[in-house]
């Protein structure tokens, strides 16, 4: 049908010539037309928009007849300014600037012109309110002759001043090098007298003889006060205080001939943050031990080669480029036996196999200078004088592209590049819909993509998520990706679609989950978790390997103890082989999250634990007509309107208390303690008119208040303030409710609410009503429901007058005379909980070992929540932990093998031995630990276990020594290594080793 319209365009075209020619030309024009009227209309509407008085500001014209002759020019007389201010008293204020075209500047006998100069009056900034990096915008124009600069060229004045006393440390600067250049003398050049002409002068005779761009200064910008800005830089350097010009620190006691890539790294983030440049343009640096590892990462899947090129898609301050590039030269250094490169060949290196993109001009710099101290570092002085056509590769936009990763015009997308290394931490910020089309136009327009959204989604307009797809595109037909990514995209809910079609599409390698080192890996930078994850393109005809996941826990870095304050500060990388598993490439394209809740925080056994309770426990939260929903959202009448107050006014909370949750934090009540209910203030009892009311459904008694510290029962009518967490019922139901409060208190309640709410010890320290629908919870008989209820009301009345052992226990109506009981003992709380375990796994008839199970993992495992490590888990095993390890190991071995063990022990201060023996005896053999020290010979093999990955990361490995009919087990000393649920493990692995054995040694 198609054909058969051009068809018909053709022949009338030929039949009317004249007349089609002048549609086609008319439409042509209308159409231009329309494009150059919605284009003006754009640039008019963001004009200026960056002024926060930009609706306010209007410019003064001249308009006049004089002599029949109409004049209209841009420009007034100076007086009309203040005139226009005294005679108008709308106007609050009046500036004028005034450009004398392109002035030509005269200092020390040298002529320039510039146009980037104007004059100001004073008051400039308080009508155009630009924003101030450094000073104050009040006085910054109060002196004759003050001078104002950019950011970027204050940014370049410190990247040159750095630059210029690397070169001088390394003795590239020499006085000799200054002599025969005709520079003069070192300390006039860069001491607190220094002149913007001699500066000049220096960077032009480096940059002819070196070439390369580092740090492009315009010195025209810095105008009549040129002398004095850079007189204050170099004084810095020389250690004034900026603001007062005395000596503060002498930074000559800093060896400049050693510039640490993460000191530049801070450098660009300071940059950046003092613009206002936060966290959400990813103006977070990584680490250089983390950038290490995901190279090592890679590394352990593709080997970097010689000629291989390395991308870093949004390369920031260049940690990733800068590493890549010193093992690209220690590949060629040993590939050729020598112990140094010439110049030119470390320049070629670089230009073919280093390249970058990022969007921020500074970043660009900072990578780029980066990568020329790499460079010189591996240079000797004289090597480099004597090499007189050697010249720094010029990067900019040739190796470092300054642009967007997702602009199709990019050089590398225009060109078709491809990389066998794309490596980087692209930003983690979510785009807004109102910002997006200005602030990240081409990722906006990616993620509108129709065929994008299908084959390549994204969560709620995720800009790591879309560099994962995006990467690809210039990836090597045989290369990789590995990205430091946001570590939610592997949990949210929201981001299922995404995980579906990503591990589809591409064939993952490993992943390593920062979660539980959020707070160490940044240094306080980033409160977000990590995670890492190395992959390429799928191939259809190959089978995908399994994922190797790594979860590193803070209690086993090295720096984990938190009692040291010099130990909350990740240094390096720690890996337990505990917390190593393997995950099924096609369960990951599920997009089941809980696939990686188990692979951070659980094994094989808290997976099977968790299927056999959901199996076992069929219901739901929903299922049982019950539906959790967080409280209520209040509103101060100061906010409101008088319009707003009318409508908005609950009336219901004129007589409903509100439960105060900030006077019990953390505290564990089976029923809400009636001494934290208060009146709410008259001025507070407004709520939002849409979803405002839905917090009041669960108000009313019988209901249950949840919370991580527990669900506690309530009758009495109360609300919970915003965003905690309540279910109710009829009161019918009141001892159905005190069932579930029960279970939801033991431990089984809470490891499966821990496993099933896959945020949780994640990201948040709380979990949402849509999360605790998906808690299994038991479909209880009426005989359970009745033995629980009872149970629940004896222990609740139980807890309550522990609590109040000295004095009467106060209602709500006692409101006035009521009185704050003492708080719990860490002692009272777990008796409890050891009663509620107890009677939980009694009525219901759970098997003992899961009980055991979901025991041990909260009180031991659970306690590493947001990377604690100063816990009592961590301490050494008592005689009595060992003795229970070893009976639970092997009560495991005896059952399976028809025979007894028997389990001794070698205790040392930072690993025990655990001996397994077979024996012929007939009835079971109570363990013993051996009185004896463990020998040198065990300690320097515990020594040993720990290997090194890379420079900054190590793998710890336990060990099992097989040796006739004895197998020795070395593992830490911590409580968390001995327990029950850990000799199950260790069984298994025992038995494995056994029906698999081919040699005398497995780690």
């Amino acid at each position: 049908m198609f054909k058969n319209y051009i068809k018909i365009a053709y022949r009338n075209f030929l039949r009317n010539k004249s007349f089609t020619a002048i549609n086609l030309l008319g439409l042509s024009v209308g159409i231009s037309v329309c494009f150059v009227i919605m284009l003006f209309v754009q640039d008019e509407l963001s004009y200026d928009r960056f002024n926060t008085k930009a609706d306010q500001i209007v410019r003064v014209v001249f308009k006049a007849n004089i002599n029949g002759g109409k004049i209209f020019e841009a420009n007034v007389m100076p007086p009309v300014a203040q005139t226009i201010k005294n005679d108008f008293p709308e106007v609050e204020a009046a500036t004028r600037l005034h450009v004398d075209g392109v002035p030509t500047v005269t200092y020390q006998n040298k002529t320039f012109k510039t146009d980037a100069l104007a004059f100001a009056d004073a008051n400039f900034f308080d009508v155009f309110t630009l924003p101030f990096v450094k000073g104050d915008a009040k006085t910054a124009l109060q002196q004759a002759n003050s001078v104002v600069i950019t950011a970027e060229i204050a940014h370049a004045l410190i990247g040159k001043f750095i630059y210029i006393w690397y070169l001088r440390e390394r003795g590239i600067l020499s006085d000799i090098w200054l002599e025969e250049n005709g520079l003069g003398n070192w300390d006039a050049l860069t001491g607190r007298d220094a002149t913007s002409l001699g500066l000049r002068n220096l960077m032009d005779t480096l940059e002819a003889r070196f070439n390369g761009q580092i740090f492009p200064l315009n010195f025209e910008a810095l105008g009549h006060e040129a002398n004095a800005i850079i007189q204050c830089v170099a004084g810095t350097f020389r250690g004034d205080d900026a603001i007062s010009g005395q000596l503060a620190l002498n930074f000559r006691v800093y060896d400049f001939s050693c510039i640490p890539v993460e000191l530049l790294s801070s450098i660009y983030e300071q940059f950046l943050h003092a613009e206002g440049k936060g966290k959400d343009e990813g103006a977070v640096y990584t680490r250089e031990f983390v950038a290490d590892y995901l190279l090592s990462e890679i590394q352990s899947v593709k080997p970097l080669k010689d000629g291989m090129k390395v991308l870093d898609p949004a390369c920031g301050s260049g940690v990733f480029l800068v590493l890549s590039y010193r093992r690209l030269i220690e590949l060629r250094l040993r590939a050729k036996g020598q112990s140094k490169l010439s110049p030119n060949e470390l320049g070629e290196i670089l230009k073919t196999s280093v390249f970058g993109v990022e969007l921020i001009r500074d970043a660009c710099y900072v990578t780029e200078f980066s990568l020329i101290l790499m460079l010189l570092s591996y240079v000797d002085p004289p090597d480099l004088h004597a090499n007189k056509d050697f010249h720094f590769p010029n990067l900019h936009n040739k190796n470092i592209f300054e642009g967007d990763f997702f602009d199709p015009s990019l050089i590398p997308f225009k060109e078709d590049f491809k990389f066998d290394w794309i490596v980087g931490n692209p930003s983690w910020e979510k785009l807004k819909s109102e910002t997006a089309p200005e602030k990240q136009p081409f990722a906006w327009l990616w993620m509108q993509d129709d065929e994008n959204k299908t084959k390549s989604p994204v969560e709620k307009y995720s800009l790591c998520e879309a560099f994962t797809w995006h990467a690809t595109k210039l990836l090597a037909e045989d290369g990789f990706v590995a990205l430091l990514t946001h570590a939610m995209s592997l949990f949210n809910d929201t981001s299922e679609n995404y995980r579906k079609a990503f591990f589809k599409a591409h064939e993952v390698h490993r992943i390593t989950n920062f979660a539980n080192l959020t707070y160490v890996l940044f240094v306080g930078r980033a409160k977000v978790p990590g995670a890492t994850i190395i992959y390429k393109k799928a191939n259809v005809d190959t089978i995908k390997p399994s994922i190797v996941h790594h979860g590193p826990f803070k209690v086993n870095q090295i720096f984990g103890d938190s009692s040291k304050k010099s130990n909350t500060r990740a240094w390096s990388l720690t890996i337990h082989s505990d917390e190593v598993q393997l995950i099924d490439p096609t369960s990951a394209e599920t997009g089941d999250s809980k696939i990686w809740k188990f692979a951070l925080w659980g094994n094989y056994r808290d997976k099977r634990a968790i299927e056999r309770f959901e199996k076992s426990f069929s219901k739901t939260l929903p299922t049982l007509g019950l539906k959790p929903k967080q409280g209520l959202k209040l509103l101060n009448e100061a906010d409101l309107s008088e319009e707003e107050k009318t409508k908005l006014r609950c009336t219901e909370l004129d007589v409903l208390p509100r439960l105060n949750v900030n006077l019990i934090p953390g505290e564990f009540f089976l029923s809400a303690p009636e001494f934290a209910l208060e009146i709410v203030p008259e001025s507070e009892r407004y709520i939002r008119e849409r979803s405002g009311r839905a917090g009041l459904t669960v108000a009313y008694g019988p209901h249950v208040y949840w919370s991580l510290s527990g669900a506690s029962f309530s009758a009495t009518d109360f609300f919970l303030p915003a965003p905690q967490m309540a279910f109710s019922s009829s009161p019918e139901n009141s001892d159905h409710l005190r069932a579930i409060s029960l279970y939801l208190n033991s431990s089984i309640g809470r490891y499966n609410a821990f496993f099933f709410c896959t945020r949780w010890g994640i990201d948040r320290t709380d979990f949402a009503p849509e999360e605790a629908k998906r808690i299994p919870i038991p479909d209880f008989s009426l005989d359970q429901i009745r033995e629980l209820s009872a149970c629940h009301i004896r222990l609740s009345e139980a807890q309550m007058q522990t609590l109040y052992s000295s004095g009467e226990i106060p209602i709500f109506k006692d409101i006035p005379s009521k009185n704050r009981p003492q708080k719990a003992t860490l002692e009272q709380e777990a008796k409890l909980r050891h009663e509620i375990d107890k009677s939980i796994e009694s009525i219901l008839g759970i098997p003992s070992f899961l009980g055991m199970m979901a025991r041990e993992f909260m009180d031991v495992r659970f306690q590493f929540i947001h990377g604690k490590s100063n816990v009592s888990a961590v301490q050494a095993a008592q005689p009595n932990v060992l003795l229970a390890y070893a009976k639970q190991l092997s009560q495991y071995l005896d059952e399976f093998a028809q025979t007894h063990h028997r389990v001794t022990f070698g205790i040392d201060k930072n690993f025990v031995v655990c001996t397994v023996e077979i024996t012929n005896e007939k009835a079971p053999i109570d363990p013993l630990i051996l009185d004896e020290n463990v020998s040198d010979a065990q300690r320097q093999l515990w020594a040993d276990l720990r290997q090194p990955f890379s420079q900054w990361v190590y793998v710890q490995r336990s060990l099992r020594v097989f040796e006739e009919k004895k197998v020795h087990i070395w593992k830490t000393s911590r409580l968390m290594d001995w327990t029950q649920s850990q000799a199950l493990i260790d069984g298994d692995a025992i038995i494995a080793e056994i029906l698999n054995y081919k040699g005398t040694v497995s780690s």
